[in-house]
């Protein structure tokens, strides 16, 4: 009897195995695409070109970059300063511009991201935002040093959908904010004119592995308070439908004017068709 048991057990256990593999396999099959990962985009302008990630954990993906320049002005300005630029101050001189350390965590659902912002662009980024200036506490010292902080949550829907709170980029798809992602160093005029980045919420969803909506819930135009009452809106359309293409649109609306309700900015980025 104990041999008869013991035989149906193990045969029971056998049964159980094999039945599981085809479920695993399917599983396995039924994962859908990261998005934008079809095709090598690191011919674009403001996409990393880096392959290898030699930090890289099973909870967080390690990140360290340095900027350093010297530039040198024609009109030898006395005091050294550079104006008219947004990541280049001084010249002249030998300068750190951006010293960033930090990276991506990253554990089943959960997400976040963390970069420091050491450096010349401590200083500069910071100096265009006026909301500091509202009410008490010193945003701009508490912010000075965080290029990116957020933390968000993953939803296994469609290929995917994200929900972040904090700082994050916001990139436009002409430049981007860390300069070793450019095929150039000093940005364009219209690049420079446009928001780096975004305090508040984003809402990023990809219907397919080929296309991204990005919704904007935030305190305002690059920043870290609201100028009023109420917060900036705008989203992001980004499509690729082949290696070759990349097609982004830009929108956003906010009353940025500290003190002044009626007077609103609007930005309209119209679609930029990206060619390779």
């Amino acid at each position: 009897m104990k041999m008869h048991t013991r035989f149906l057990t193990s045969c029971l256990a056998l049964s159980i195995s094999v039945l599981s593999v085809p479920g695993t396999l399917r599983a396995e099959e039924e994962k859908v695409a990261d998005p934008f990962a079809f095709a090598d985009f690191t011919w674009l302008n403001g996409n990393s070109r880096q392959t290898e990630f030699p930090l890289d954990s099973k909870f967080f993906t390690g990140q360290f970059t340095l900027d350093t320049n010297y530039v040198y002005d024609f009109a030898n300005p006395k005091d050294h300063t550079l104006v008219g630029s947004t990541n280049s101050g001084r010249t002249g001189e030998l300068q750190v511009q951006q010293l960033g350390i930090g990276g991506d965590f990253h554990y089943q659902n959960v997400r976040g991201r963390l970069m420091t912002q050491f450096g010349m662009y401590s200083t500069m980024t910071p100096r265009n935002d006026a909301t500091p200036s509202r009410g008490q506490w010193d945003m701009a010292n508490a912010y000075r040093y965080v290029s990116e902080a957020y933390g968000g949550y993953h939803w296994n829907i469609w290929n995917g959908i994200n929900l972040d709170a904090g700082i994050f980029m916001s990139f436009v798809g002409l430049e981007s904010y860390y300069n070793y992602e450019n095929w150039n160093y000093q940005m364009s005029y219209m690049s420079s004119n446009t928001p780096w980045y975004f305090n508040g919420l984003r809402l990023q969803m990809f219907p397919t592995d080929k296309f991204k909506a990005e919704l904007w819930l935030i305190n305002g135009w690059q920043s870290y308070g609201m100028a009023n009452n109420t917060p900036g809106i705008g989203w992001e359309l980004l499509w690729r439908p082949s290696g070759d293409w990349s097609y982004v649109t830009n929108e956003y609306y906010g009353h940025d004017t500290i003190g002044n309700t009626n007077r609103s900015r609007s930005q309209h980025l119209s679609w930029i068709f990206i060619v390779r």
